[in-house]
């Protein structure tokens, strides 16, 4: 198996997390609103070691006799994933569950959006993967398992 960078990072979301966004955004979201889910982090590298683990077995293997080979970045890869950057932050709003992003310009005279519930009127931090504590390598194993993405050991 290959990996290009075991520090990197990157979100990780259900399909129900994913559905469950789609149909709250179109309740919750005002014109121009960008909702951003608040997600687990994981390392890649954490997810390789736990799909080997998982894997190796179901291919007649020992999880040693699989390598992880690190090969470097691709041109452009980046460590983190991004979903809300510092210009942002100062025109979003935290709600339990999400993250509202206002969109930069808004019509003249349109008032203020109330979001019922909002956890945070103001958003300190980007929300991106490195600034997330990531999962441990047990906890990506029962988030796969929960999802049935890999069978129980």
């Amino acid at each position: 198996m290959t990996l290009t960078d075991p520090e990197m990072t990157r979100f990780i979301m259900s399909v129900d997390d994913a559905v469950r966004l789609v149909i709250e955004s179109a309740v919750l979201a005002q014109p121009g609103d960008v909702l951003i889910t608040k997600m687990d982090a994981i390392r890649i590298a954490d997810l390789a070691e736990v799909m080997v683990r998982s894997y190796a077995p179901v291919c007649g293997r020992q999880p040693g006799d699989l390598e992880i080979k690190v090969i470097g970045p691709k041109p452009g890869e980046k460590l983190y994933e991004e979903l809300m950057n510092e210009e942002e932050t100062r025109r979003s709003v935290e709600l339990e569950r999400y993250f509202v992003v206002r969109p930069a310009l808004s019509p003249p005279g349109e008032k203020q959006a109330h979001y019922e519930g909002a956890v945070n009127q103001r958003v300190e931090c980007p929300y991106n993967s490195a600034n997330i504590p990531p999962l441990s390598q047990s906890e990506i194993a029962a988030f796969l398992k929960h999802n049935g993405l890999i069978e129980g050991h």
